[in-house]
């Protein structure tokens, strides 16, 4: 051992007999931490706790396995070297590419502004009226401004309704009619019910307590992961907190496995991961700060009908299949020769680190179950969802578990004003009346009867192209506004286009595509998979939702959602 490893863990950790001795062969100096003291530092940073537990699932590997002490060393070393995810990973923080004014990005802005310029000229020709025009060149406009990172997502975002109200496209109401949608409100609440789980690690001890029910088999586990991810998904209402939290998880039973890095073992479990922690947020209303851009989109008299059950009801066919599929997909292509057996100790020491459950962390528990229900009763008692989720951001308040501090640093509020900004978007272009120009140009060219199978599959390779140019959540705005006019004269439910961008909005054929893969990848240190190794499940990815899309297209019908 050398400078700065501690020794004594296991047992101090899990009150279990000591499974080594140590010997001194140099004078040292040595520190001593005292039961007591470990666990009142774990209470007041809940971080350590996850900390020490991939010290510990690394050591009882070790010990059971019987390695040698060269090898022991090593895994130490390089287990004590992870503490860094403590800093950058438990909390998730959205990364902005670094602004570079270059030719490249000149010329590509030189361009955009070209086309903006013909495509105004295409528009006076068609007869369409100033308003409309302006509005069209406003969201080209912000289009480039999101894909060349020439601006902030949240100032460009914001920009749209200030200059739609200056220019005299619409009415300050109508423009900022947004930030008065129950969608609103309701985004509030579930990032104030995320910030708080996030703060008291609720998420990792539930996660742990669904592993431990499991088959210690790789099959059973990575299954669990997964599953454990899907069940989890309305109760942390974040897919990049989601994954933030649970892929250094993911890390740890990949060591108790003594699965190598990079090898098919350790990319099944972080994908795994990827798939229930990050991917399966669009079966839930409240599974992802996305599900309520899209309903803040929907015309308000589509939004008003849809509750928590309703959205459930709607995606949970499409879900069933698209998580099967990608699980079976992934132990397909990433099963692990050999019989790899978890040793049950390994999760039942986690969670004793974790000690007892603290009243944090049951009060907020308590607040994410009540919140359910009353979503999913919300027929009975009519009340609407938004009020719901603030009622719990108030009860969190209450109780002190979100404290003013936290209001203000753990609940994303430049996206709370970029989501009231870009909701009201819809609301503008029915006023000045270019969804109706819109569905009408369109209407002669659509051969609608028997193709709104291929026109949905036609939506959602659009939208996978746009994702190439465009973060997630432009590419969502962008899409639902180029489609949304056609729904009239379609008989397909706005709603069904919103699933299908959710659905989307995550592949990873590039590695900067989707923050969610991002946080996998730092979750795991990068250790655990190298892009190549996984692109071949992007590509699967792709098939599979294709697939699901086809397949469900006839209980959509049968449920009213397609006439």
């Amino acid at each position: 051992m050398g400078t700065g490893e501690c020794f004594g863990e296991i047992s101090l950790l899990t009150g279990q007999p000591r499974t080594a001795s140590v010997q001194a062969a140099t004078d040292i100096a040595v520190y001593v931490l005292s039961k007591t003291s470990l666990y009142n530092l774990m209470k007041k940073h809940h971080s350590l706790s996850i900390y020490f537990n991939e010290i510990l699932a690394a050591r009882l590997s070790s010990t059971n396995a019987g390695l040698s002490g060269e090898k022991n060393r090593e895994t130490a070393k390089d287990t004590l070297a992870s503490g860094q995810f403590l800093a950058g990973n438990i909390i998730y923080r959205r990364q902005q590419p670094a602004k570079r004014l270059n030719k490249t990005r000149i010329s590509i802005a030189v361009a955009g502004a070209v086309i903006c310029v013909i495509s105004t000229c295409l528009f006076l020709l068609n007869g369409l009226s100033k308003p409309h025009i302006i509005f069209i060149e406003l969201l080209l406009a912000a289009t480039f401004c999101w894909g060349l990172n020439i601006l902030s997502f949240h100032v460009v975002s914001l920009s749209l309704p200030v200059l739609a109200v200056l220019l005299g496209v619409t009415t300050t109401e109508t423009a900022f009619s947004g930030f008065s949608n129950s969608s609103w409100y309701l985004l509030l609440g579930v990032l104030a019910i995320s910030a708080s789980i996030s703060k008291t690690g609720l998420l990792f001890r539930l996660a742990l307590l669904l592993l431990r029910k499991f088959p210690p088999s790789y099959i059973g586990q990575t299954l669990a992961f997964a599953l454990t991810g899907l069940i989890l998904t309305p109760v942390i209402p974040s897919n990049n907190c989601r994954a933030a939290l649970a892929s250094p998880l993911a890390r740890n039973l990949g060591k108790a496995l003594n699965l190598k890095n990079y090898s098919p073992g350790t990319v099944g479990l972080a994908m795994s991961c990827l798939l229930g922690f990050g991917q399966m947020s669009f079966m839930f209303l409240n599974g992802s700060s996305s599900n309520l851009l899209v309903l803040g989109l929907l015309p308000g008299e589509i939004s008003s009908q849809i509750t928590w059950g309703y959205w459930l009801k709607a995606a949970l066919p499409i879900g069933a299949l698209f998580f099967l599929l990608s699980y079976l997909f992934i132990i397909l292509f990433y099963r692990p020769q050999g019989k790899i057996q978890l040793n049950p100790a390994v999760i039942e020491s986690q969670i004793k680190i974790l000690g007892h459950i603290t009243m944090q962390e049951k009060i907020s528990l308590m607040t994410v179950v009540i919140t359910i229900l009353a979503f999913l009763t919300q027929p009975w008692h009519n009340i609407n969802t938004a009020w719901i989720a603030m009622l719990a951001f108030l009860i969190l308040c209450g109780c002190s578990i979100m404290d003013e501090k936290s209001v203000r640093s753990d609940i994303d509020w430049n996206y709370l004003i970029a989501f009231g900004s870009l909701t009201g978007l819809g609301n503008i272009m029915s006023s000045i009346g270019l969804t109706a120009v819109i569905a009408d140009k369109v209407e002669p060219y659509l051969n609608i009867t028997g193709n709104k199978i291929l026109l949905l599959l036609f939506i959602t390779i659009v939208f996978y192209l746009i994702r190439f140019a465009l973060p997630a959540a432009p590419a969502q705005i962008i899409t639902m506004i180029m489609f949304m006019p056609l729904t009239s004269v379609t008989g397909i439910n706005p709603f069904i286009i919103g699933l299908i961008v959710i659905l989307c909005s995550n592949p990873w054929f590039l590695p900067h595509q989707s923050t969610v893969y991002q946080n996998v990848v730092n979750g795991t240190e990068g250790k655990s998979f190298r892009h190549e190794q996984v692109l071949k499940l992007a590509f699967a990815h792709f098939v599979i939702t294709i697939f699901v899309i086809i397949v469900t297209f006839p209980y959509w019908q049968n449920i009213g959602l397609i006439r």
